[in-house]
């Protein structure tokens, strides 16, 4: 059966064309309102989840900071609750910088975390500095999948010929 869909055209390269890269938002918009409707549904869940998650990280690091505040400043206390407060603080900054990253099209988020972080970098800049962990791959499966094969004769007499060296 799926022989016949692609004698049909059922493959991009059987309707000769290539394949025109889909934006998830012109993708929606182009779906009947069922299917808005659920993943519009789906992805409140999400966001209010993480919305719960970011506030409660917030409330967490108000009350250390309140809590630093009420210890001895030299005791070991004090200064646990003051690394912790910072590594809390690192992870919120983390977490915003993953979120903005993949709405910019980042490629690979930790490379351009660890760009951000140790040279103090915002996401612009360290767009501009590395614009390789945003470009698109120029790849493309179906690239090739319809031509025929370039270069010397890739068959077993042609590999023999060129072994005994006359081809």
């Amino acid at each position: 059966m799926a022989d016949e869909g692609q004698a049909q055209g059922g493959t991009p390269e059987g309707q000769g064309g290539t394949p025109e890269p889909v934006e998830f938002d012109a993708w929606l918009e182009g779906q009947d309102e069922t299917v808005r409707g659920l993943i519009d549904g789906h992805t409140k869940g999400l966001k209010s989840a993480l919305d719960t998650e970011r506030n409660n990280a917030k409330a967490l690091a108000k009350q250390i900071r309140e809590l630093s505040g009420k210890l001895d400043a030299n005791s070991d206390a004090a200064k646990q609750l003051t690394e912790l407060s910072g590594r809390l603080e690192t992870e919120q900054k983390r977490a915003d910088f993953y979120e903005a990253a993949t709405a910019a099209g980042c490629r690979n988020l930790r490379l351009a975390w660890l760009a951000a972080s140790a040279d103090g970098l915002t996401l612009d800049e360290v767009r501009a500095q590395h614009p390789d962990l945003f470009a698109r791959p120029a790849t493309n499966a179906g690239n090739g999948a319809a031509q025929a094969a370039g270069g010397a004769a890739r068959d077993m007499n042609a590999y023999i010929r060129r072994a005994a060296g006359r081809g």
